[in-house]
């Protein structure tokens, strides 16, 4: 597949998603929801992002061409993630929360199937706050893009860049 990212599951977000930040709308409150990949220019994938104030979630994925390692893949995930240096919080091993399948079509237009991780509201924020926060993607398995690309146990699957220093406007 023709991408920028070093992993087909990872980067495939970024293909499949083409959400860019979205904004929704409610009871007086934005929730700002910031792509970690894509072809935007803000999303946590380049170190930072600036959003409008309120509510922030960040959301990232791993796809396949086959709907079995995608489910799979699902089984064996946990996320680990800080807010400003806090405690880690990580999610049980195969824990589903915040995940939803779907599918889609790469650049070449063959379809693949997408497991799209949205996090909880990480931070409430106010115009000019800044809030730091930092993602890591593993499995306690083997994870498998295909028949003859996989990654061990214990490799980040978000690359080098698991940190994101969000800014409100």
């Amino acid at each position: 597949m023709k991408l920028f990212m070093r992993s087909f599951g990872v980067a495939l977000f970024a293909t499949c998603a083409l959400l860019g930040a979205s904004t929704a709308t409610a009871a007086k409150t934005t929730t700002t929801v910031i792509p970690w990949f894509g072809g935007q220019e803000n999303k946590c994938g380049d170190g930072s992002a600036t959003v409008p104030a309120g509510d922030v979630e960040v959301r990232f994925g791993w796809g396949t061409y086959s709907n079995n390692y995608t489910t799979q893949f699902l089984d064996i995930q946990y996320v680990t993630y800080t807010i400003n240096g806090g405690a880690p919080i990580q999610t049980a091993i195969g824990d589903k929360t915040g995940w939803r399948l779907t599918t889609g079509k790469d650049i070449d237009g063959n379809k693949v199937y997408i497991a799209q991780y949205t996090s909880p509201v990480l931070a409430t924020l106010a115009p000019g706050e800044i809030v730091t926060v930092t993602f890591s993607l593993k499995t306690n398995g083997t994870a498998y893009d295909n028949d003859t690309t996989s990654y061990p146990e214990g490799t980040e699957l978000l690359g080098p860049h698991t940190s994101c220093t969000i800014t409100a406007a």
